[in-house]
């Protein structure tokens, strides 16, 4: 095992202040509220603004089968392209068994669980979608993108809570320096604005309890009395 520097080629960002690594900078350097009063009520769960991702430009994500995908999932295949893109990698030229995949991911698919259970509740066990657990599953981002561009070498999901994305790019780095791969596509992904996942961070006491446009702004120097 030999440890050497690693280059980051390419970058890719699907968040709330934008689609694409660009729009996001700019929104984050603005140093304006991210958060905005919830499009989905999320009724019961005492949130009533939330951090949304917007929604996907035309021709962000392609590929059959993807807009039925877990948004964690979808996410992740976007900024996954626009890293690509960025580093002028060909998946069509390389060797896929010298590539490897891992994701950073602490909730998976609950948007998709949180979905099928209700739709269970109303309609009954026979109305839960068979493709329950392919869009659910947390290693399931890792292995759609491995599908996707031919990435047939090592594949691994990290879950470290709120470091999870972190700990993919740790892994990705263990990875080259063991000699396992030429390249490594690392990244971190959730989709996790749901009532049940809500709800639970509203029973820590962990959700802000200050106005929208003061709850989230990246960079901006914080309100009086409090400490960062």
């Amino acid at each position: 095992m030999t440890e050497g520097p690693v280059a980051i080629t390419g970058a890719g960002l699907v968040t709330p202040a934008g689609t694409d690594a660009d729009s996001t900078w700019e929104a984050m350097c603005a140093a304006d509220s991210l958060e905005s009063g919830d499009p989905e009520p999320l009724t019961g769960t005492g949130a009533w603004h939330s951090l949304r991702v917007p929604a996907l430009r035309p021709g962000q994500l392609t590929g059959r089968g993807t807009a039925r995908t877990d948004p964690f999932i979808r996410f992740a295949l976007v900024a996954v392209e626009e890293a690509l893109a960025q580093s002028r990698l060909d998946p069509g030229s390389w060797d896929g068994s010298r590539v490897g995949i891992v994701v950073g991911s602490a909730f998976g698919g609950v948007t998709t669980h949180d979905e099928q259970h209700r739709r269970m509740e109303r309609q009954g066990a026979g109305m839960v979608s068979p493709y329950l657990h392919p869009r659910a599953l947390i290693n399931m981002a890792a292995g759609t993108i491995g599908a996707r561009y031919g990435i047939t070498g090592p594949a691994h999901t990290v879950a470290a809570a709120c470091a999870s994305g972190a700990s993919a790019f740790g892994l990705g780095k263990t990875l080259l320096d063991a000699g396992l791969c030429d390249t490594v596509v690392a990244c971190g992904t959730d989709a996790a604005v749901t009532p049940l996942v809500v709800s639970g961070f509203a029973r820590m006491g962990a959700l802000s309890e200050q106005k929208a446009t003061d709850a989230s702004r990246p960079w901006a120097a914080p309100p009086p009395g409090v400490v960062v």
